[in-house]
Order: structure tokens, then sequence, then C-alpha cells
């Protein structure tokens, strides 16, 4: 038998189309024009014709030795539709560049607070690292790598076509804003992933560095719908740096006084011409024991159990969406709890968001999007401080309370705490953001 492939609409002959002999193994490829020549036995049997993007055919041969097939092109493949970022969307066979697309179901896989959080390890390329342990702090996104010393190398963000400003705004504590952790990751329908550089025929300079396309959910014709969930969850610190007890600390405190001080001859009281104290031995007496609260018992505190604790989470969620093939809503709230597993490192926020999509006409559409978050974010010292919150925990002496006996913090700027801050209440930092995006 013999024959020649065409698509069904164009007429052209279809190279690659495969002709099989159902049942068998026996099969050919047609040629460049679409013709093909098989072998088949007496009792005949059945021609399947199959192809890429083309609904698979068949066509029984009976006496025929001649066939004519139109293959009709698989609408179902290529309905698939990506947010481009230059000329709105496009079908999926039609994108040249190098675009990368996650869906909601996949950013909902684990229980995240920030969409950059829920894009780690889903898209080959794309490198997310944390900055530092605080909740709510920025990320470092790279999309092409590093481009360069001294600016910025995070990608464009565009939310529902509105570019969002992710450059680094810190202050003198180290931290800084993410306004990715103000999107509530189930209010998002796709985020399209940008890499090359054609994305910056609409953007220019800023999509030097690629640009994360997010599109949010809109409501749909049809009946209304309700959801609503919830979770909560623990964090705790695998492991801990073991440091020195109080009486440990005060000998090698004092041992490596008194080596630094070697043959220096000087009266009880001082060694040399330096203010560190020694007894009347001569023995350095820098570090001592100390009894805050008159209990007779020597003050004894383990800074690192101090500043971690366990971790806890909880976020409840509720959309409503709907509409008519005329009008369609989509509406959603949520409230995010997070005590990260530094002592005060709290993130709380509260959004809203409400989009409306109008069709009065097949030629008129209309719509708007408003969203609205209130972040408050007790940060932690980072390190654009001058002591990030575990290096408190590292620095501070072990032979002092944390507490006075009245329950106020222990303050002591003579030398047992340095600059006369206590570990604990010296983490606290604390910034609070509204973001408003409406289109």
């Amino acid at each position: 038998v013999s024959g020649r492939v065409t698509d069904q609409k164009s007429g052209d002959g279809l190279p690659g189309v495969t002709v099989l002999l159902k049942g068998t193994t026996n099969g050919v490829s047609t040629n460049s024009d679409g013709a093909f020549s098989l072998s088949v036995p007496a009792t005949g049997g059945t021609l399947v014709f199959s192809s890429v993007n083309y609904i698979p055919q068949e066509r029984a041969i009976g006496t025929q030795s001649e066939f004519a097939i139109g293959l009709a092109t698989d609408t179902k493949q290529l309905s698939e539709v990506v947010v481009t970022g230059y000329g709105g969307s496009q079908d999926v066979k039609d994108i040249t560049g190098s675009i990368a697309t996650v869906k909601a179901e996949k950013l909902l896989l684990q229980p995240v607070v920030s969409v950059d959080q829920a894009l780690t390890g889903r898209v080959a390329g794309l490198n997310i690292n944390a900055t530092s342990g605080t909740l709510g702090d920025v990320t470092a996104i790279r999309i092409r790598g590093a481009n360069s010393l001294s600016n910025s190398s995070q990608p464009l963000v565009v939310l529902d076509g509105v570019p969002l400003n992710t450059t680094d705004q810190g202050n003198v504590l180290g931290s800084r804003y993410n306004p990715l952790a103000d999107i509530n990751p189930n209010d998002i329908a796709s985020v399209e992933v940008l890499k090359d550089a054609s994305a910056s025929a609409i953007y220019g300079s800023r999509a030097a560095n690629g640009v994360l396309v997010i599109t949010t959910k809109r409501g749909k014709a049809g009946t209304n719908r309700v959801s609503v969930n919830s979770y909560y969850g623990l964090q705790q610190a695998v492991r801990t740096p073991k440091v020195l007890n109080a009486a440990d600390f005060i000998a090698i405190s004092n041992e490596k006084a008194a080596n630094a001080r070697a043959g220096s001859v000087g009266a009880p009281g001082n060694i040399g011409n330096t203010s560190i104290p020694v007894n009347a031995a001569g023995q350095a007496t820098v570090a001592a024991p100390i009894d805050v609260n008159g209990d007779g018992v020597p003050d004894e505190t383990d800074w690192i159990k101090e500043i971690f604790r366990t971790g806890r989470q909880q976020n409840y969620q509720a959309a409503l969406s709907g509409g008519n093939e005329f009008a369609q809503y989509y509406g959603s709230a949520d409230w995010n709890d997070q005590q990260g597993i530094i002592i005060q490192n709290r993130l709380r926020r509260g959004s809203a968001r409400l989009s409306v999509d109008l069709t009065p006409k097949k030629w008129l559409k209309a719509g708007t999007t408003l969203s609205y978050a209130k972040t408050y974010n007790q940060g932690v010292n980072g390190e654009g401080a001058l002591a990030g919150a575990t290096v408190s925990g590292y620095t501070a002496p072990p032979n002092v309370p944390e507490f006075n006996p009245d329950g106020t913090y222990y303050l002591n700027n003579l030398g047992n705490l340095g600059n006369g801050n206590n570990a604990v209440p010296s983490t606290y930092a604390p910034n609070a953001y509204y973001h408003i995006v409406g289109t």
C-alpha cells in the first residue's frame, strides 16, 4: 500500500508521520513530501497514522491500496498559553525564547510564606538563596548569574503587569524589605521565568537580569466557589553550637589576660600599666563569679539556649470566586503568623485581594485588580548590624545573669557585657510595611 499524508487545513505534505500496521511493529515514516509505501500481508489490517501535534487517525486497508490521509491539528496539545511579558501571552508552540512556567499546583506543594521560597528547586537555572535566617528577609534570586560586583543582580518582578521594586532596602540593623513576602502564594495562578534577552523588548534595561512574571488567580464563569485552608507547624534548629560554661569562661579569660602580660611588674590591683585587675597574689581577675540576686549561687547563662527557641507557624486563608459570562470575580484574604527559631523574630502578614473582570460585549472587556498587604516584621539584627543575633549569643559572657532580681534585663557596661547590651533584647529590630498594588 502507498499514499500521501497532508495537513488537513493547509494541504501541505507532512514529513515524519508514522504509518504503522496496527498490532505489529511493521511501519514506516513519510518522506519530505508526506508520501509513504508499506508492505502489508494479504489478509489486510488497519493502518495507524500518527504525528506530534496531530490527532492520530486509523484507516482499514480492505481492498484499497492507495491512501490520501489528512491529519487534523490536536488543539488540546497546542492550547497551552504562556505569559511572555512582551506582547501579552502566546501559544507555547510559538515561543522561541527561554521561558519556564510553574503552575499553582506545584507552588502549593509545601507550606511557605513567600513565593520565592516556593520557587526554590522548581526551575532549571533559577538559583534562589537566603541571605540570612531572618523571616521575610530579601532572598538572592539569580537567573543569569551575578552580572555586577556593585549593582543588583536581582531579576525584575512583574505582578499582574505591574513591576515591583525588589531593591534591597535596608537599615543599620541589617533588616531588609522583601516585597515577595507580601504576596499570598495561594493567590498565584502561575509564575513565568523569562530567561533570555527578549524580555528586555518591553522592560528595557530593568530586564537585564531576567524577569519573573507573576499572574494571580481570577474568577471564572460558573458556580460560585469557596475555598478555605489552614495549617500549623513547628520549626527547630537541628544543631546549635556549644559554648563555654561560666567556670571555664572565668578560668580561660584570666589565663589569657595573664599570658598576654607575662613578665610585667606591677602593684596588686593591676598588671603592668594596664587596667587589668589582679588579686593580692598577682593573679589576673578580669573575670570572676557574679551573684546578682544574692542567693549565694554564682550566676550562669547559656546565651545560645536563651536566643534559640522552637519556632511556630500558623496560616489561615479563604477565597471566593465565581461569575457568569458577563462578569467574573475573585476575592481572597489570608493571615500568616510565623515565629522564627531566634527569640524576638516574628513575621505577621495580613493581605486581601480582589479582581473583577467585565465582558459586556464580545469586543469589549474591562477589569481591575486591587491588593493590599500589611506586614509587621519583628526582625533580628542581621549582618548589617554591629552584632547579629547569633553573634551576641557567642560573645556574651556566661558568668552573668539574663535578668535582674526585679525581672528587668541585666545590663552592665563595666566589662561584664561589653557595650552594655543584653544579648536577648539586643536581637530586636522591628519593621512595618504597607503594600498596595492596583491595576
